[in-house]
């Protein structure tokens, strides 16, 4: 039906306008909340600062007790929350230079933690070693089993300390620890398959069939390296350092 005016009767009809939502009330900041978790942080963060251990024997935290790792850890990621906390709410706290101060002191921690892993585990985390998981290797009994077990569990806390220190912006000191050891494994591997670092100068002086012997016995070294060498680097570098 149209009136006179030539416009629908529905075309007059106003519809009341949707009121905004309410605005979600802000979570007050909790400052106690706050000091008891730094408290808690830094009872387990200084029970282990490397400042105050022994210079002659090193006693990893790792090794001691797995349930006091896994507190440090813990410990480690609720500090980092509180800072991310506090850098919005109340950047100029004294609490925030207190947690910075407690973050230095568990990375040095950490990055000593990593550096005696790899170390200790040397054995167990060689490529060769590392190549064979996931794979049904059984040649000598238990032993096999046992050895890649022990792997596993250091390539997990390793990766735990990796995943922590990343995570609280120092990853460029987990990647310079590990790259340091781990380059020297590599290089060593390489070496007792047979590959020599030689000098152009003593190349020229070599009789044409040591440099064709030699030349042999490299490209060899490397088809070995290739599957077994640096597959097994990769797969380690993959599980510990995948957050980087």
């Amino acid at each position: 039906m149209r009136t006179k005016t030539g416009f629908s009767f529905f075309s007059k009809i106003t519809y009341p306008k949707k009121k905004p939502s309410p605005p979600i009330p802000k979570k007050d900041f909790d400052s106690s909340e706050i000091d008891h978790t730094i408290d808690n942080a830094a009872e387990i963060i200084e029970k282990w600062n490397t400042e105050y251990v022994s210079t002659t024997k090193f006693y990893s935290l790792f090794c001691e007790s797995k349930r006091e790792a896994k507190k440090f850890i813990n410990g480690v990621k609720d500090l980092q929350k509180s800072m991310d906390t506090l850098i919005k709410e109340d950047p100029n706290s004294e609490n925030l230079l207190r947690a910075q101060k407690l973050m230095q002191i568990a990375m040095k921690r950490l990055q000593s933690e990593f550096y005696q892993i790899l170390s200790m585990n040397r054995a167990r985390l060689d490529p060769e070693t590392v190549s064979t998981f996931g794979e049904d290797v059984r040649l000598a009994g238990d032993t096999i089993v046992e050895v890649e077990e022990v792997s596993k569990n250091s390539m997990k806390e390793l990766k735990s300390i990796a995943e922590c220190m990343i995570a609280a912006g120092y990853a460029k000191e987990c990647a310079s620890t590990y790259k340091c050891f781990r380059k020297y494994i590599v290089d060593e591997g390489i070496h007792r398959l047979g590959v020599e670092k030689v000098s152009s100068s003593k190349v020229k002086k070599m009789p044409s069939e040591v440099v064709e012997m030699k030349m042999r016995s490299w490209i060899d070294a490397v088809n070995v390296s290739m599957k077994t060498l640096f597959n097994g680097e990769k797969t380690l570098c993959d599980e510990v350092l995948r957050w980087l």
